[in-house]
C-alpha cells in the first residue's frame, strides 16, 4: 500500500475465519477511526438445519412427521458489535440470511452485498493475497443507534447436500 505525501488512510486488519468453502472476516465500523475496535467478538457455528415443517396430512400431520432428506448444512458467523453505523464485513460469497439482533434483514434495504470489495477485500480472499475480481465481496450492514449500542449481527451461509 502506497500513500502520497500529505495523505492518510485507515486500514482494517482482521483475521479471516474459514469453514469449508466459506471465508468471513468482520472489518469494523466505517464511521469510526478505530472501527475495528467496535467488533467485540466473532463466533462460528456449523451444523445441519432441518425444516420443522410438517409434511403431508392426516396421520402424518397428527404424528408430527417432519420432512427429511433435504436439510441444509449451515455455517453462521455471529458478530458482537458496540456502536452504530455501517458495519463492513468480508464474505467469500453472498450470504443466504443476515440477522440483526435476531430479526431477519432485507437485502438491498438493511444490508448490501457487493462482489469485488477492492484490493483489500480481494487480498483477504486468498492466502497468496492475489484474489481474482468477483471472488470475494463486501457485506455492509446498517446498524441502528440503540440505547446500549450493543448489536449482534449473524451472517448465515447454506449449502445443500
Amino acid at each position: 500500500m502506497t500513500l502520497n505525501c500529505g495523505t492518510a488512510d485507515v486500514v482494517f486488519v482482521s483475521r479471516v475465519l474459514r469453514s469449508g468453502p466459506v471465508a468471513f472476516a468482520p472489518l469494523g465500523l466505517a464511521n469510526m477511526i478505530n472501527g475495528g475496535g467496535a467488533v467485540r467478538s466473532v463466533t462460528l457455528a456449523t451444523g445441519r438445519h432441518t425444516p420443522s415443517v410438517v409434511t403431508g396430512g392426516g396421520a402424518a400431520a397428527a404424528l408430527g412427521v417432519v420432512a427429511s432428506g433435504f436439510g441444509a448444512k449451515e455455517t453462521s458467523f455471529s458478530v458482537q458489535v458496540r456502536g452504530y453505523g455501517d458495519l463492513i464485513m468480508y464474505c467469500s460469497r453472498e450470504p443466504d440470511v443476515v440477522l440483526l439482533n435476531g430479526a431477519r434483514l432485507q437485502p438491498g434495504v438493511s444490508y448490501m452485498y457487493g462482489e469485488g470489495a477492492g484490493a483489500a477485500g480481494r487480498a483477504l480472499g486468498s492466502p497468496s493475497g492475489e484474489g481474482q475480481p468477483g471472488d470475494a465481496g463486501r457485506l455492509l450492514v446498517d446498524l441502528p443507534r440503540v440505547s446500549d449500542l450493543e448489536n449482534e449481527v449473524t451472517v448465515v451461509f447454506r449449502s445443500f447436500d
